[in-house]
């Protein structure tokens, strides 16, 4: 099973297209797990009310954590991943934000790429940019050449880093991945147009 743990922050529609994207998967074995920091509550509702399309989409407001769990460090998108991990329960993870995109075939085909080259880290070629201009970013395992909505990792590779806070969180992007290729993880690229990241 993939995890994909989602970001979410008062952008309903844009949560309705991400959330979409995933339910449109042709790889059925996924669950996602929408991490909210919205502070606006009727945008909050409205983020919680996209997440009712699919049964294998649930939400959590980081509002509710931090009443239920105590003091949790001031959110940022890298505390949501921190914490969505925590509750998933998938064998590989993904983290997507709530204005990400993936096409249909994106699980698919990097799992069937992981599996055939023995990859516990496997990412693909992205598209970054808004609604005006967009622009292809091919990417490779190392800072400001990866973005952390387009790679599958496997949890066991996920443990053991040490926290920190604000950007030099070990999950932003190509920090973490340099990490990992440290470490000797086994690492390959997909060369195939299969996110799109606003």
């Amino acid at each position: 099973m993939i995890s994909f743990v989602v970001s979410a922050y008062e952008r309903p529609r844009a949560l309705r297209t991400c959330l979409s994207s995933l339910s449109q998967q042709t790889e059925r074995d996924w669950e996602a797990i929408v991490v909210d920091n919205s502070e606006v509550a009727y945008l909050r509702l409205d983020n919680q009310a996209e997440c009712q399309m699919d049964l294998r989409i649930s939400w959590i407001s980081t509002n509710k954590l931090t009443q239920i769990e105590g003091a949790i460090h001031k959110y940022c998108v890298y505390t949501a991943t921190e914490i969505g991990v925590r509750m998933s329960r998938g064998d590989w993870l993904c983290f997507p934000n709530d204005d990400s995109y993936y096409c249909p075939w994106f699980v698919e085909r990097m799992l069937a790429h992981a599996e055939q080259h023995d990859l516990d880290l496997v990412y693909s070629n992205i598209v970054m940019g808004g609604p005006k201009e967009h622009q292809p970013m091919i990417c490779h395992p190392k800072p400001c050449c990866i973005d952390k909505t387009n790679f599958l990792l496997k949890r066991a590779w996920f443990n053991g880093f040490e926290r920190k806070t604000g950007d030099d969180y070990p999950c932003a992007d190509g920090l973490m991945i340099e990490s990992l290729v440290k470490r000797g993880i086994r690492h390959g690229g997909l060369e195939q147009m299969l996110v799109v990241h606003n």
